[in-house]
């Protein structure tokens, strides 16, 4: 099971109100939680990771995953992830929440498993790998949350930058993801 739900930034900063809502997550929960929390950017990652470290103190565990590693780093990082309970099938029983927080290098190429989700929005073929990360053995009862800042206008809607026409074809997946089952 996964169920949805878009939240809108609401004038708060993105990194800021992805932190808030990973937050919420791990407070409603009964026990601690393997939360994975997706950023575009590596900048908007990192200030979540120091955002959720704050939130719980030393209530919480968590990892940044970012950009390409050399071969130590990537075994130490499986390692991490191994501890942490995010690679399928690790069977890690949690003393504590835990939050990994990942920006695309998270998506593909490493078997993650989480008990929730939090990230901002992407292309459809980007959000259909993040989904995939979560309750991937259809054991639990996942929640995922999509943060966005609103519809996004580019300043020169006949030709707009690189960077407003990703913001756009994120957006659009928004409403993709709302035909799933039993999202809102």
């Amino acid at each position: 099971k996964k169920h949805a739900t878009a939240v809108a930034a609401n004038g708060r900063k993105l990194d800021v109100a992805i932190a808030e809502e990973a937050w919420k997550l791990a407070e409603e929960a009964r026990k601690p939680i393997r939360c994975l929390v997706y950023c575009n950017s590596r900048d908007v990652a990192e200030k979540v990771r120091v955002a959720l470290a704050k939130h719980g103190k030393k209530e919480v565990e968590t990892e940044l995953l970012v950009g390409a590693r050399r071969v130590w780093e990537r075994v130490k990082a499986a390692e991490r992830l191994q501890e942490l309970g995010f690679l399928a099938e690790s069977g890690v029983e949690l003393k504590k929440h835990a939050f990994l927080v990942a920006t695309s290098a998270g998506e593909v190429g490493v078997d993650l498993d989480a008990d929730h989700m939090v990230c901002d929005l992407a292309p459809w073929e980007r959000m259909v790998q993040r989904l995939g990360r979560v309750n991937r053995r259809g054991e639990g009862d996942a929640r995922i949350v999509f943060v966005h800042e609103g519809e996004p206008k580019p300043k020169k809607p006949d030709a707009p930058k690189p960077e407003e026409e990703r913001a756009v074809i994120a957006w659009r997946s928004l409403a993709l993801l709302g035909w799933l089952p039993g999202n809102k």
